[in-house]
């Protein structure tokens, strides 16, 4: 049976506990925080990465991912190391991880490849669909977008995740497409919360980034 547990937060507060936003599924009980049911297999999504399989486990997974083809850059206090997954543990432990690339970078931890299971990031078309046209044009209408040609980009503003390149993208489509569909000469880039222009500069940018203030 499934069960959802919320794990203790490492930093003596509440903050960084998860919080389910939508109800579970029915078939799905909510446990006290760390409490494991005995002989459960347990998926762990946590962070500082903790590879201690709970007290009664019979099997542990725990999610983690490498950046940088490198190791994760903290793991909690106590836990094992990385490279103890390739010596066994008493409790069977792999890790889990979304794409190859990440796959490398725990494997260049001395993680054996047998025990980093892949599971690509996948998407609910029950809750992620594409809408219909009448819906499509009134959102489009009431954002101001008609006629526009919109990028989305969801994710941290963070050094690692190279907003640069994203940028630099962007502005090459836009300076290929135009506001209006048709070809227009230079583009904008932006990072740490500054525009630049890259060629002719227009009247208004062609790309705007807000997030980095």
């Amino acid at each position: 049976r499934l069960s959802w547990s919320d794990a203790t937060s490492p930093f003596g507060n509440d903050r960084h506990r998860s919080r389910v936003t939508t109800p579970l599924p029915p078939n799905v009980r909510v446990l006290p925080p760390g409490e494991v049911p005995p002989g459960a297999v347990v998926v762990r999504i946590a962070w500082p990465y903790n590879l201690t399989a709970p007290a009664g486990a019979a099997r542990l997974l725990v999610f983690a991912t490498a950046e940088h083809l490198g190791c994760p850059g903290r793991i909690a206090e106590g836990s094992p190391s990385w490279g103890t997954l390739a010596h066994g543990m008493a409790v069977p432990t792999r890790l889990l991880t979304p794409s190859l690339y990440s796959l490398e970078g725990l494997a260049s931890c001395g993680v054996p490849r047998e025990r980093i299971a892949l599971a690509p990031h996948g998407v609910s078309p029950a809750a992620y669909a594409p809408l219909d046209a009448e819906q499509r044009a009134r959102r489009r209408k009431k954002r101001g977008w008609e006629g526009r040609f919109v990028f989305l980009h969801v994710g941290a503003g963070t050094p690692n995740k190279n907003l640069k390149m994203l940028l630099q993208a962007f502005a090459s489509v836009a300076h290929s497409v135009g506001r209006d569909g048709g070809d227009r000469d230079g583009g904008w880039w932006g990072g740490k919360g500054t525009l630049r222009p890259t060629g002719k500069q227009q009247s208004r940018p062609l790309l705007v980034l807000k997030g980095l203030e």
